[in-house]
């Protein structure tokens, strides 16, 4: 019987590995690993002494597969399921471009991030004076690039990187100035 394999399944790339375990197996167990698991005949590679129902993977620098091969005495052997631990790049933030300056009224700018690794989620905040206020994520915006809206006020803006289960990063602040429309006086 060959078992079913639990642990952790995503991991960020800078990693100590993690435990594989086997349960409800019955037999000799080795453990095999493969980096080119969706290939069409892929690679199968014996783990050097893991024979145990625990597999310490060691520290993981891309995603791999493994799996688990189980006999008992005579009888024909029997192959777990496939369990690929994903491996994430590192978070990066990137950099926000676009106009940064606007009249009112105005249609808003669009902004674009550049540089990033991972999903982005953007935020805004009100600015007063100097102080940029509390973040705000911008409903459904998680796209490169970011049509601001109209703005009648001067409004931060930061997008918000997440890759994998790697730690999120921010951008740094992006301020949109409004200034009000230039009035001649007499």
């Amino acid at each position: 019987v060959a078992g079913t394999i639990s642990g952790t399944n995503s991991l960020c790339s800078s990693n100590t590995g993690t435990t594989l375990t086997l349960g409800g197996s019955v037999g000799t167990i080795q453990w095999q690993s493969s980096s080119d698991w969706t290939a069409a005949t892929p690679t199968w590679t014996a783990v050097t002494g893991a024979t145990a129902t625990t597999l310490s993977t060691g520290a993981l620098s891309a995603s791999t597969a493994y799996r688990a091969v189980v006999t008992s005495g005579v009888c024909s052997s029997a192959t777990t399921a496939t369990t690929v631990v994903t491996v994430s790049q590192p978070s990066v933030a990137g950099t926000i471009s676009g106009t940064n300056g606007l009249c009112t009224p105005n249609t808003g700018s669009t902004l674009t991030l550049t540089g990033s690794t991972g999903s982005i989620v953007w935020q805004k905040a009100t600015v007063t004076g100097t102080t940029v206020g509390t973040y705000a994520a911008v409903t459904g915006a998680t796209a490169t690039t970011l049509a601001t809206g109209a703005l009648t006020a001067t409004t931060a803006f930061r997008a918000v990187v997440t890759s994998g289960v790697c730690s999120s990063v921010s951008t740094s602040d992006y301020i949109v100035t409004v200034s009000p429309v230039s009035v001649a006086g007499t």
